[in-house]
């Protein structure tokens, strides 16, 4: 028997950004589900009956949107038990990126940003 395929919810109010990375994790064997909003990440949450592996979230951190999203994400049942990973692209503090690494399992900054380091970090969070 194989293995099931891995459910990611993609979260990115950048419609474009978020088809690319749905496109990259489905041809690397992903399922993914996209929102473009918070709000429709946790409808999507709380009516999905199979429960997802993986949430990436770009959204502007550290909006009340992002954090909202996070809590969400930490209770509802179909997703506490699915790590976070973070996509960025904004200037944070210290103190911010301390924060969202706390909820995160992976930050990953835009302005450094590997196609092959966002494959690996899915892949890895995801076994």
């Amino acid at each position: 028997m194989s293995n099931p395929r891995k459910r990611v919810l993609i979260i990115d109010e950048d419609q474009l950004l978020g088809e690319f990375y749905a496109c990259m994790l489905s041809l690397n064997g992903f399922i993914p589900i996209c929102a473009p909003t918070g709000l429709k990440a946790r409808r999507i949450v709380d009516e999905d009956q199979q429960g997802f592996d993986l949430a990436v979230i770009d959204l502007m951190p550290p909006t009340e949107e992002y954090w909202s999203l996070v809590n969400h994400l930490q209770k509802a049942q179909s997703t506490q038990n699915a790590s976070i990973v973070t996509i960025t692209g904004i200037s944070l503090s210290y103190e911010e990126l301390e924060r969202i690494k706390a909820s995160s399992k992976a930050v990953l900054l835009k302005g450094n940003f590997e196609l092959s380091k966002f494959k690996d970090t899915v892949a890895q969070l995801c076994n």
